[in-house]
């Protein structure tokens, strides 16, 4: 089930939406002052918790756990970066994470974004 899967979804219009098991690993516990980083390097891409002020802010839906945004921005990055190499892309985009698979840079945790292919 989706909200018990560490992912991100990428929708065509820019929409970032994240599963409640992502925003429990990264710690997202308040929307006002918690937020996400992307990091990209040598065709991959990653996220992770920060509360800076340029980090991506996001709401929560009432009734609902998942995280959500919009960045066409971060949508393109994601898809040039870590999925360009695929040639029959449909949205929405899944992006799985696995907790063992991150990086840190200054101080940030990033998790690798996996593409999970539908099929």
């Amino acid at each position: 089930m989706w909200k018990d899967i560490a992912a991100l979804k990428l929708s065509k219009n820019g929409h970032i939406t994240l599963s409640a098991a992502l925003v429990n690993l990264l710690e997202i516990d308040d929307a006002e002052k918690d937020g996400v980083v992307f990091g990209y390097e040598d065709k991959a891409s990653y996220i992770g918790y920060s509360f800076d002020s340029e980090a991506y802010k996001c709401r929560f839906k009432q009734g609902e756990s998942s995280f959500r945004f919009g960045s066409v921005e971060e949508r393109d990055n994601i898809i040039l970066t870590s999925l360009s190499h695929i040639d029959d892309l449909q949205f929405p985009i899944t992006m799985v994470v696995d907790p063992e698979d991150f990086v840190i840079h200054k101080t940030v945790k990033l998790y690798r974004l996996n593409y999970h292919n539908p099929n």
